[in-house]
């Protein structure tokens, strides 16, 4: 098995495994270069390789995003004592910028993530 392979292999294992966002957007960063890289030095295979990882790995963020706990934004909670309005935050629960998601991109992974497994590994997105 070649060097590449093994690192495809071993990127789509990673994406399966894991259970954090941010791992999953590295993974899908990654891939992106990757991408963009093999399309400039005209590497159709390790661009096609490098486009079905990204493709996992915004399935994969998609229904990690879908658990994430919704973040509520800005609470506000009172006054202080010189009259302004006091906001808190909710400290526990991230936000799509906290992982460098927009919403957009959010939206489409999330519809990624709808897709059954049997179509999404029919459609011609493969090594």
């Amino acid at each position: 098995m070649s060097n590449e392979l093994a690192l495809y292999d071993n990127m789509r294992r990673a994406i399966a495994a894991a259970f954090k966002v941010d791992e999953v957007k590295d993974i899908h960063d990654k891939a992106r270069a990757i991408e963009i890289y093999s399309r400039q030095a005209k590497n159709h295979k390790n661009e096609r390789r490098a486009k079905n990882i990204r493709l996992r790995a915004e399935r994969r963020c998609g229904e990690l995003l879908r658990e994430m706990k919704k973040a509520k934004g800005t609470i506000l909670s009172g006054r202080t004592a010189d009259g302004s309005v006091r906001r808190s935050h909710d400290e526990t629960a991230e936000t799509l910028s906290d992982h460098g998601i927009s919403k957009s991109q959010s939206s489409r992974w999330q519809k990624l993530a709808d897709v059954p497994e049997a179509e999404f590994e029919a459609a011609p997105h493969g090594p």
